[in-house]
Order: C-alpha cells, then structure tokens, then sequence
C-alpha cells in the first residue's frame, strides 16, 4: 500500500514539474518594450522613415517607450508630441526627457525606439499598425530591415517574421524602429509579438527522465 501511494506521489510530481515546465517555454512577451526613444521635429520634411536622423531638425527630445501601442485617436491632445506618447500610458512626467516639446504638433516628426525583442528557434512573428511610415530592424540578426513601408500611409495592419534555424542563436536581440507621422492627423503606431518559440517543454529535463527518476525514487524508499 505505501509502496503504491509513494508510486503514485512520485508521477504526481512529474506531472507538475512537466506542466511548469511546459508552461515556462511557451511564455513570452505579447508586446514588444522598448527602452530608448528619439524623436525629431522637422521643417515640414519629415515624410520618409528611413530618413533618421532628419537632415533639417528644428527640435529633438528622448522619451522612455515603454510598450509601443501609440494611437493618437485614444486622447484629446494625442496629436501633440507628448500626447500620443501618453496614449500608452506613460504620462509626461515619466516619458519624455523635458517637456518643452510636450504641447508641439506631432505631424512632421521622426521616431527612432531601441529596445530588446526575444527570437526563438523557428518562426518569430510580430504585427505592426503605423500610420504614416514605419521600419524593424534586428541589426544582430540581418542587417535590412524586417519591415520596411517608410513612406505615408493610411492605418494599416501587417505581420511579418524571422525564420531562426540556428539554436545557438536563441535570446534576446536589439531591435530599432523607425516611424514617421506626416500629413496631418491620426498617428498610430503598435507592435505585438505574435510568437517567439521557446525550448521544447521539459528541455534539459526530458519528460522520459523525469518520469524514471520519481519512480526510481519511490522504489529505493521501498527497500530503504
């Protein structure tokens, strides 16, 4: 009889060690942080993302990003520089560096975020909204963009993805996003991570292994 219940206790704890860790593999960021942010006010130039820094900045000022989900549809002053920034719940106080380009019109600025983005082995796949222009780069992985639709556009969706086929390369990348708002109002930008593949459930543990060792224990209690 106790021989059967410590059995049974010991595929228990198998079972719940192979769900953690099957469950700590397939969590994963679903938006995309950024930690480093720029944006450039221009002389009615600022139409074209890949045009970083502008060649004719009037102001510049750095902000803290945070999750990139900007709409300036989503507040009354989100077409203003620190307003759309605001719209992801950053708050002028913690966004940008001063708040003297707080109140200015976003339209003709520039926008470049860093940040870290995790890449898995296998697909890795991510949506963007911009409205105007907008780019992705993985300098570490390649060196032309991800994504790339610079020029103005209306509010559109797209996905796209990194195929890794190299385990070794797991981890997490620096990624750099370009945006560009011009021609007048709304201003969107939103990045998600759709997938980043984790380890397979119980790598470095195998379910087989784990499986053994609990039954292994519980026989040794038995003739201890």
């Amino acid at each position: 009889m106790k021989h059967g219940l410590r059995v049974l206790l010991g595929l228990v704890f198998a079972a719940v060690v192979m769900t953690a860790g099957s469950a700590f593999a397939q969590t994963y960021p679903s938006l995309v942080v950024g930690t480093a942010g720029v944006v450039w006010e221009c002389n009615g130039a600022c139409t074209d993302a890949s045009a970083i820094p502008p060649s004719n900045p009037v102001a510049m000022s750095t902000f803290t990003p945070g999750a990139i989900n900007y709409n300036s549809n989503a507040a009354s002053n989100g077409y203003t520089i620190g307003g759309f920034l605001d719209t992801a719940g950053g708050g002028a106080g913690g966004t940008l560096s001063g708040t003297a380009l707080y109140g200015d019109n976003a339209d003709n600025t520039l926008w470049q975020i860093t940040g870290k983005v995790f890449i898995g082995d296998g697909t890795n796949t991510w949506a963007i909204t911009h409205d105007d222009g907008a780019q992705f780069f993985i300098p570490g992985l390649q060196a032309a963009a991800l994504f790339s639709q610079p020029g103005p556009t209306s509010a559109e969706t797209t996905t796209f993805s990194y195929v890794n086929n190299v385990n070794s390369a797991d981890g997490f990348y620096t990624f750099v996003l370009n945006y560009n708002e011009c021609c007048g109002p709304p201003a969107v930008l939103q990045l998600s991570q759709l997938s980043a593949p984790g380890p397979t459930p119980g790598a470095g543990l195998p379910s087989f292994v784990v499986l053994v060792l609990a039954g292994a224990l519980a026989w040794t209690r038995k003739f201890a």
